[in-house]
């Protein structure tokens, strides 16, 4: 008995010593002082995207269920391969007819046989779960740039919009004005208020869609209502005067998203999976027991070793196949979207560049020709009223094809998992590989 007992404490102890996630990966305690003084003086400052992505990566109570989700899976992982190694079966029967106290003692260590599977399962299901939260927090990042530039470029347009209605309302007192000493008819009028009209409402739906993404960032970085101090920087994204060429931009993405990395991982784990099926085809089940038989003044011991052979086993590759074709998708996926996203922001680059470079730019010369021209006629200040009300909305469609470039490049930056500015670099390496 001693020899059981050394065996059962010598696996507990093994048991104690489970493995961790990366300290990356551990939860920092949203309530710290230090945490909270420096999202403090991060909100102080004029609020940028990389100090959103940090505030919100920080104390965003979705980043914690992330985290307490991997650690779940670490310890599950764990408790698979390291509490359930040996099952323990004792009985003790006593016959009442010949008095004999019989003691059965049964231990199963099928397990014990192939620790050296479960513990590369272990180790695939851990890494499966540090590359599945890797993903989230890359969704995750990638939402709050999002809503960061919505919120940048809402705020933005609130100024030309807010000249487009000066302007607006400017037109349509001239009209009135028109109209009364009979210059223009009813038509003419009503069509200056019209467009007063629009573009209050064009200022009011644009009130309503800060108030909505300023509520959303705020719910992503984690922000109580009563911290909704901070002012979004007012500095726009650049636009850069040329995009730099990257041609190999699916091989990057398929080097670099974990998306990738956790397919090939899965496939890894059923490879195992199935190599251990293969084991317990001609072993399912090993134990080793003992008995003791009581009688006085005899005592008869006995051992015993079990072995269980299935007659019939169906050794299935189905969750093999699976993994496979799962792989194969994944890539595939990468490479299309990876392509389209580079494609989208080459395209909604060019956009911008257009209203920025040409179309702008011809606005305002002609409202300062216009001004140039005005004598101080009725006739000629609606044409002063209307160039600078269509020079405002070029600039107001500057600023929405601006936005959706900095959409596009923050998917693209997804998929490639790193900035464009990483990603040349990585690029040049990739062409100048033999």
């Amino acid at each position: 008995m001693r020899a059981w007992l050394l065996v059962i404490c010598s696996t507990l102890t093994a048991c104690q010593s489970t493995s961790m996630p990366p300290a990356a990966f551990m939860p920092n305690p949203i309530t710290t002082p230090q945490n909270s003084k420096a999202i403090t003086t991060l909100l102080a400052q004029p609020l940028t995207v990389d100090n959103a992505v940090t505030i919100a990566l920080s104390q965003s109570p979705t980043v914690h269920a992330i985290i307490a989700e991997l650690h779940q899976q670490y310890d599950e992982a764990n408790q698979e391969a390291n509490w359930l190694p040996l099952q323990l079966r004792i009985e003790r029967l006593l016959s009442p007819h010949q008095g004999v106290l019989t003691t059965n003692v049964e231990l199963a260590v099928s397990r014990l046989l192939w620790s050296s599977y479960y513990k590369k399962i272990r180790n695939s299901q851990q890494q499966q779960a540090l590359a599945k939260a890797h993903v989230d927090l890359l969704q995750f990042a990638q939402q709050v740039r999002k809503t960061f530039y919505q919120v940048q470029t809402s705020q933005a347009q609130q100024l030309a919009l807010g000249q487009i209605a000066d302007a607006a309302h400017a037109a349509a007192e001239l009209a009135q004005r028109q109209f009364q000493i009979g210059n223009i008819a009813v038509r003419e009028r009503d069509h200056a208020l019209l467009g007063e009209h629009e573009a209050q409402l064009a200022l009011a739906e644009n009130q309503r869609q800060q108030a909505l993404f300023r509520t959303e960032l705020n719910q992503l970085l984690g922000l109580a209502p009563e911290q909704d101090t901070w002012q979004v920087s007012e500095e726009l994204a650049v636009l850069p005067a040329q995009l730099p060429y990257l041609p190999q931009v699916e091989q990057l993405a398929l080097s670099r998203h974990p998306a990738i990395l956790l397919a090939e991982m899965k496939l890894s784990h059923e490879d195992t999976q199935q190599q251990l099926r293969k084991k317990q085809r001609w072993a399912n089940a090993v134990s080793l027991g003992g008995s003791v038989a009581q009688n006085s003044p005899e005592t008869e011991r006995s051992m015993s070793l079990g072995l269980e052979i299935p007659l019939t086993y169906t050794l299935s590759q189905a969750e093999q196949y699976r993994a496979q074709a799962a792989l194969a998708q994944e890539k595939l996926n990468v490479k299309w979207q990876s392509k389209l996203a580079y494609q989208q922001w080459q395209s909604y680059w060019q956009d911008a560049r257009t209203w920025q470079q040409k179309i702008t730019p011809l606005y305002t010369n002609i409202r300062i020709e216009t001004g140039l021209r005005y004598n101080g006629m009725l006739e000629n200040l609606e044409d002063l009223i209307t160039a600078s009300q269509k020079e405002q909305q070029a600039k107001h469609a500057y600023l929405e094809a601006l936005n959706r470039f900095m959409l596009a490049q923050a998917v693209l930056e997804q998929w490639l998992n790193m900035p464009i500015q990483q990603a040349v670099i990585a690029n040049n390496a990739l062409e100048q590989q033999p």
